[in-house]
């Protein structure tokens, strides 16, 4: 999965906001069975990190990408974001 429009630079109010937070659980919902995060921003998942992990990888060994609950608690982290952002667009609604 690669998960994009982190910023939320381009938002418009607080129908966007809620919106995004939608997207961002149902990207988290069981059925779907994502595991690996490849952002395309490796920076802020740590990816650049990982690449002698990477590099050095063992047909055996465990895949650093695949990880479901590294996964998740990004897509938290987005969806915490996202929520503090929601106050303020509710705030300058007047809501």
């Amino acid at each position: 999965m690669t998960v994009g429009g982190q910023g939320l630079n381009a938002i418009e109010g607080p129908e966007q906001v809620r919106a995004y937070i939608d997207s961002m659980k149902k990207l988290g919902e069981d059925a779907l069975h994502i595991e690996a995060d490849l952002t395309a921003h490796p920076f802020s998942t740590g990816l650049t990190e990982m690449i002698p992990s990477l590099q050095s990888l063992k047909p055996s060994d465990p895949h650093p990408l695949i990880n479901r609950q590294a996964y998740l608690a990004r897509l938290q982290g987005m969806i915490d974001g996202a929520s503090a952002r929601l106050q303020l667009e509710l705030q300058k609604a007047g809501r």
